[in-house]
Parts: C-alpha cells; structure tokens; sequence
C-alpha cells in the first residue's frame, strides 16, 4: 500500500490521497508552510487532519543501524523498521501516536517517506534493509 489519505493542493496529490512514489519531500528553513509532510532541520515533519504534526527525527547514530540490522529481519517493510528505530531512540509518545492514533494506510506511507527523507538527508540507503516491495 502506498497511498494515503490527506488533502492539499499539492501536485503529488491527486484525489486526496498522497502517492508516496511521486511525493517528493520538501526541505524547508522555517515551519510556516502548508507542506503536509516536509523536512525542518533534522525532523522529518507530517501533518495528519485532526492530529498534532508527527515529528520524526532523522537523526539516526551509527549503533541505532547496527542494531537496526541485527534486530529487524531482511525482509521487514519500511513500517516496521521504522518502530524499531523510535523503540531505539525511546519516543514512546511518538511510536505510542503512530501504533494507536494513526491509520494504518498513513503510518506505511510516513514510514516510506521517512526513509526516502532520512536517504535524501544523509545521501546514503540502507540497503538490502530498506529493499522493500514499496520502493
């Protein structure tokens, strides 16, 4: 599944759904923008209706991806990836928010942006880690 429910005017979407294929994430100097999903800084930043925005830090230690790695089999989705980064660095509000408030359409669309973003930030990917179907 790689689309989700929003509404924006922005191109990448189309009958209020967001194509995570064609979204291309933009990166921004201040947060006063009407971007649904956007980077500030080194947070990857969504906007959901009727929600707080998720912020999503993209800063991510070099031992979080060993243990990414080691813990996470090599066929886990973006989404699952993604929860056992926020257990590793101890957000337990912002997994808490993303497990049980959020659609489950809408947290594997944030899960694949977050990767493209955190890839677009630092210019390198995962690998093998991150292959999966949804790419």
């Amino acid at each position: 599944m790689t689309e989700t429910t929003d509404t924006t005017t922005d191109a990448a979407f189309d009958d209020e759904t967001v194509n995570v294929d064609e979204y291309d994430i933009p990166v921004v100097d201040d947060e006063n923008t009407e971007q649904l999903v956007f980077v500030a800084g080194s947070t990857l930043i969504v906007r959901l209706d009727g929600m707080e925005p998720l912020r999503i830090p993209l800063r991510v230690t070099y031992a979080t991806i060993k243990e990414l790695r080691a813990g996470v089999p090599e066929d886990a989705d973006e989404l699952d990836q993604l929860v056992f980064l926020l257990e590793k660095i101890g957000d337990k509000a912002l997994l808490d928010k993303l497990l049980n408030e959020v659609d489950l359409a809408d947290a594997i669309a944030i899960s694949v942006l977050f990767f493209r973003a955190w890839k677009k930030r630092t210019q390198v990917s995962l690998g093998k880690l991150v292959g999966s179907s949804r790419k």
